[in-house]
């Protein structure tokens, strides 16, 4: 995800980042302030959003710290939490929106509880008594998955545990295997 906002010129470091935090240059590593450097004003921020903390771009307080339990290297001029890398934030989503010229899209929250929410793939996994399985090849694509819930088929490759109660679906991927 980072990838893809840089290759949209969203900055790890905005020009005015100044007004909202404070760089504790003593406290990072030799040769590592460039990572810290402002960036010119770019297309995305001429727009005027608000600061991001929560971007995930947005460096942790003890990013290249000399000591990484306890030196911070980034103190917020605001209570705020900073450096999460799991999810995009609204606004790293409205930047890469205005990159695209993008309008509203739809909501792109899915569950795969009721249907595949528009995943396709070349062959498919039929589960019969939610132990087996009957697989119809059709093998044109690379790239396979498996709907499944904790009561379905597991392999050696398979969560055994999950975030859910069980009886949610999520999709399976192998990245074990590599595509040719």
């Amino acid at each position: 995800m980072e990838e893809l906002l840089e290759s949209c010129h969203v900055a790890h470091s905005r020009a005015d980042r100044d007004r909202y935090v404070k760089i504790l240059e003593k406290n990072v590593k030799p040769g590592k302030m460039g990572q810290f450097a402002k960036q010119a004003v770019s297309p995305i921020n001429i727009f005027k959003n608000p600061y991001d903390y929560g971007s995930i771009l947005h460096y942790s307080a003890f990013a290249f710290s000399k000591n990484e339990t306890f030196l911070r290297t980034i103190d917020t001029l605001k209570p705020a939490d900073i450096g999460q890398r799991y999810f995009l934030s609204h606004l790293d989503v409205a930047k890469i929106k205005h990159f695209y010229q993008c309008a509203e899209v739809k909501d792109a929250s899915c569950t795969f509880d009721f249907d595949l929410c528009d995943w396709t793939q070349d062959y498919k996994l039929v589960l019969e008594d939610r132990q087996s399985f009957t697989l119809n090849d059709s093998f044109s694509d690379d790239f396979d998955f498996l709907k499944l819930n904790s009561s379905t088929l597991f392999t050696e490759y398979t969560p055994i545990k999950d975030h859910t109660t069980g009886f949610e679906c999520e999709i399976f991927t192998d990245a074990s295997i590599q595509a040719d």
